[in-house]
């Protein structure tokens, strides 16, 4: 069980939490498991801060989640706060912040709203679905709603306005 264990964490980022399940659905018993895990964690198979690392790396490139989102899904997988919170704090602000007013903009585009008070609930609660925090969210929102004439340029609000 040991060596198909790391043939699994060999393939590719797995936490303490993903191959314990794996183990124990295999029909090893709870000390055995441990035992296999304390083995693969001493040989370097399984880190907790380089699977935070990655887990935050991929699900905020592909799924375009935020840190919140981010956050609970690690604590969900047993993941220490030290390395949820390094891991988290390698990702680079300025890209954080474009990628929530991108998504901000299609939700934006793709919601039909005359009234001010709906719209700015509507996008909030999306923000707040996919992880991103309150007060980047209400930043983010501010920029988009008030464009400088610079960044109405950059944004394509001509759009809206018809």
């Amino acid at each position: 069980m040991l060596q198909r264990a790391a043939a699994l964490c060999s393939s590719g980022e797995h936490c303490h939490a993903e191959v314990k399940e794996k183990i124990l659905n295999a029909g090893l018993d709870e000390e055995a498991a441990e035992r296999i895990i304390a083995q693969l964690e001493k040989e370097k198979f399984i880190d907790a801060s380089r699977y935070a690392q990655s887990f935050v790396n991929d699900r905020f490139r592909f799924n375009k989640w935020g840190k919140m989102k981010l956050r609970a899904a690690l604590r969900q997988k047993e993941i220490a706060d030290r390395d949820i919170d390094e891991a988290l704090g390698n990702l680079n602000e300025e890209e954080y912040r474009q990628t929530l007013k991108s998504l901000l903009l299609a939700k934006l585009k793709s919601t039909p709203t005359d009234d001010g008070q709906k719209l700015m609930a509507s996008l909030l609660r999306f923000a707040a679905s996919r992880g991103f925090e309150s007060g980047i969210t209400l930043n983010c929102l501010h920029e988009l709603l008030n464009p400088t004439d610079h960044e109405k340029r950059d944004l394509h609000f001509d759009d809206l306005e018809e």
